[in-house]
């Protein structure tokens, strides 16, 4: 739970980059889904998601293959560097899918 001024602003600032990271992510997903460049998907994730990439982006006619159910795990080992742990994830986590691109 979060207590105090300063705690609720860093929440809320943590929940709005959250947001804004994931409208980005959504744009990319429709991007590549719709493009009409790019031929094929290879997707591995969460259902919902690969749901929503399989239905699009055979509606707008590519091959996809979405491997759904996955679960990424990581161990942080307690002499980890914080931050650099903090950017591969994310770095991981926002690139989750992909590309085949045919010209």
């Amino acid at each position: 739970m979060v207590h105090g001024g300063v705690d609720a602003v860093r929440f809320e600032k943590k929940k709005s980059h959250l947001i804004s990271h994931l409208s980005y992510l959504i744009y990319i997903i429709r991007f590549i889904c719709q493009n009409k460049d790019i031929r094929a998907i290879s997707f591995v994730g969460g259902n919902k998601a690969g749901e929503y990439i399989f239905e699009e982006g055979t509606r707008n006619g590519k091959r996809v293959q979405s491997n759904m159910g996955a679960k990424n795990h990581a161990t942080i080992l307690p002499d980890a560097d914080k931050n650099s742990v903090r950017l591969s994830l994310s770095h991981s986590l926002s690139l989750s899918l992909s590309l085949l691109i045919r010209h």
